[in-house]
């Protein structure tokens, strides 16, 4: 994907990179906020690759930059994109995420990529941050 985004300056930016999560919808079988907590974790073990770069400089995403939820409630709306029944549920989610100080004034340049699944699932964002 590529977004243009612009923001006031002196605020911070949060960006995922790549995240899991799950719900009691998208999971029936899963019934504690334990088992949805194991799922994730599961599969945070499968990511293979997580990267980024601000206006072409690399950023080691590391452990630091991972963080886990609480479970949390939520609503699906109607004909969402997971296919489950619309309404009420909880989750849980974990990932890894860059939280970046208030950048210059200008245009910034940020990319985002990961893939999971042994690389079946790959997901990439370029994004043209312009600070006023």
């Amino acid at each position: 994907a590529e977004r243009t985004i612009t923001i006031p300056a002196g605020k911070a930016v949060l960006l995922p990179v790549i995240n899991v999560a799950t719900s009691y919808s998208e999971n029936p079988n899963l019934k504690t906020e334990e088992e949805m907590t194991s799922f994730i974790q599961a599969h945070m073990k499968d990511i293979a690759k997580r990267e980024a770069s601000i206006d072409g400089e690399k950023v080691d995403i590391s452990e630091k930059h991972r963080v886990r939820s609480k479970s949390f409630e939520f609503s699906f709306p109607s004909n969402n994109i997971y296919g489950v029944k619309e309404g009420q549920t909880r989750g849980v989610g974990e990932g890894y995420w860059l939280f970046l100080r208030p950048l210059a004034r200008g245009t910034h340049y940020i990319t985002t990529s990961g893939a999971c699944m042994s690389g079946r699932v790959q997901i990439g964002v370029k994004i043209k941050l312009i600070i006023e």
